[in-house]
């Protein structure tokens, strides 16, 4: 099928949107959260759980929470938490590397991860010669998705006009915000943003909690696709070119 070359930025999720929900690293990751808190206050799980529902309200995430209220070291975090096997999960994904390949568009991952951390996955699943920019949570100064300051640092650094900017992401409250700032947005997966904790209870994904009420400012588009896979068609049917 021909690339046909749009006038668009494509802001790519990575957890869970780049492989399919729940067949990744990320329940790892929010586990060994739950162990960070746990050790930096002094709680048991329930307690840290608890905790960290105040955090993501309040702050927007665990971390975020922790930096303000306990002095968390953020480098000291995020090398902690993302201690993962990324590589023994994941393996290369040449249908996603050949729908990667299609879209057109130039293309950064967008991720409240770790640069390290996102560059492991990209790693993984064949694809970081493609999405070699990363835009990860040291950039976005360590605020999180859904919050907007990382969307407006995004659009300033690619100098995109919101309407030229397009956010995928299996978090309905992340695509939500780039609509509410102008950009398009697609929701990668269907249901509710639900992960599972290592113990098989419901457990947190992280600003889950700060979806806008609106659907975004005029000329924004939200489209919703199964699998990242789709997303050729997706920029396509966009046509901002």
């Amino acid at each position: 099928m021909e690339t046909v070359v749009v006038d668009l930025v494509a802001l790519i999720d990575v957890d869970d949107t780049l492989y399919p929900k729940g067949r990744g690293p990320f329940a790892l990751v929010n586990h060994n959260i739950d162990l960070y808190v746990m050790d930096m206050c002094g709680m048991d799980l329930d307690a840290a759980r608890s905790l960290r529902r105040t955090y993501i309200c309040s702050y927007g995430s665990t971390l975020q929470g922790l930096m303000h209220e306990h002095g968390c070291d953020p480098v000291h975090y995020l090398k902690k938490v993302h201690d993962v096997p990324v590589e023994e999960i994941l393996k290369p994904d040449p249908r996603l590397r050949e729908a990667l390949g299609r879209t057109g568009c130039r293309m950064a991952a967008f991720t409240n991860g770790s640069y390290e951390y996102a560059r492991r996955i990209l790693k993984a699943l064949g694809v970081d010669d493609i999405l070699a920019e990363v835009f990860s949570i040291e950039y976005m100064d360590f605020v999180p998705k859904p919050l907007s300051w990382g969307y407006l640092k995004a659009m300033h650094l690619f100098a995109a006009e919101p309407g030229r900017c397009l956010v995928v992401d299996d978090s309905e409250a992340n695509v939500r915000t780039a609509l509410e700032l102008g950009m398009h947005g697609v929701k990668v997966g269907g249901g509710l943003a639900v992960t599972t904790s290592m113990d098989g209870s419901p457990s947190l994904l992280e600003g889950a909690s700060h979806a806008p009420s609106d659907e975004g400012r005029a000329g924004s588009r939200s489209l919703s696709i199964s699998t990242i896979y789709e997303i050729p068609r997706v920029v396509e049917r966009l046509g901002c070119n």
